[in-house]
């Protein structure tokens, strides 16, 4: 295994932002102190950054990475690394998915005891700009941001729209197969009609006998088309199981959060691989088409799925 340059996955905050509000980021560094030192000099920044936990390891741009992903439901801005989530799931998280490869810790909440914690309200109570109207503090408790109800209700409504768009396609699905069949039966009952009617009948006397050649051609490349594919069924079977086996190798809490996007997966790849069957002549030629596509995207699946796999 080669040694891999180290770095920190780290967690600042800032007073400048709203509560709850925390950034999980990577440096190469020597410190994270350095990072925040360098973000804090911007001028869109009004107050300097706080390192309050940090984590040294291996790649710490992939676990970086993974973490952001896992709490993407959480993120107030997909092209920021700024999320709205309690300092301890972020420490669970990262610890989670960087496991044993964390070689050193930097723990700065009981330092920085002279800041307000993160879900204490008392600090809205003396600043008048932003409060102009102080509340009791088991009333502040009590009540839900708008901004949380407003997100609950949008993955409410996106859940109940991916449930519409599955069950659409699965009735076009099933439309199309019935379909399929109802114009396959009247076909094959006309050709046993054909050849029914033909063995009946006196074959004509002729002088010259016909070729063996002749007969027999045709029937072979009907053999070949209806001939399905073993080694191309081998190998997507064995796909669809090494999806199962990257996905059961991930743990339960990574699992629910990954579990819309699993299923948006599925339902794309059925999409686009139905549309490449159609490619195909005949049935047989379609179903390898399928079967093609789906080996493409079992795999690609595998591959990314293994990045999440921490046991």
């Amino acid at each position: 295994m080669s040694k891999q340059a180290l770095g920190w996955v780290y967690i600042l905050t800032n007073p400048a932002f709203k509560e709850g509000m925390i950034k999980i980021g990577f440096t190469s560094r020597d410190t994270p102190q350095e990072r925040a030192a360098e973000l804090s000099g911007a001028t869109g920044v009004p107050t300097a950054f706080t390192v309050v936990w940090a984590a040294r390891m291996p790649d710490a741009q992939a676990v970086e990475g993974k973490v952001h992903k896992i709490l993407q439901t959480k993120r107030s801005n997909h092209n920021r690394e700024f999320f709205e989530c309690s300092i301890a799931e972020a420490i669970d998280m990262i610890e989670t998915v960087a496991g044993k490869t964390i070689v050193a810790k930097q723990d700065n909440r009981k330092k920085n005891n002279s800041t307000p914690p993160q879900n204490n309200r008392q600090p809205e109570k003396v600043n008048p700009p932003k409060k102009p109207y102080p509340t009791t503090q088991s009333s502040a408790k009590r009540k839900t941001p708008p901004s949380t109800k407003a997100k609950n209700k949008g993955g409410v409504l996106k859940f109940l729209l991916g449930l519409a768009v599955v069950f659409l396609l699965a009735m076009l699905v099933i439309g199309w197969f019935v379909e399929k069949r109802e114009v396959a039966q009247p076909v094959s009952s006309a050709n046993k009609n054909i050849a029914t009617a033909t063995a009946t009948q006196t074959p004509p006397k002729t002088s010259t006998p016909v070729p063996p050649s002749e007969t027999t051609t045709p029937q072979q490349p009907a053999q070949r088309e209806n001939t399905p594919n073993p080694q191309r069924q081998t190998e997507w079977r064995d796909s669809v199981q090494d999806v199962q086996l990257a996905w059961d190798k991930i743990s339960t809490d990574i699992q629910k959060d990954l579990h819309a996007e699993q299923q948006a997966w599925e339902h794309k790849k059925a999409q686009i691989c139905e549309q490449e069957a159609k490619m195909g002549g005949h049935k047989t030629e379609m179903e390898n088409h399928r079967m093609a596509c789906e080996i493409k995207w079992n795999a690609e699946r595998t591959q990314y799925l293994r990045g999440f796999s921490i046991r």
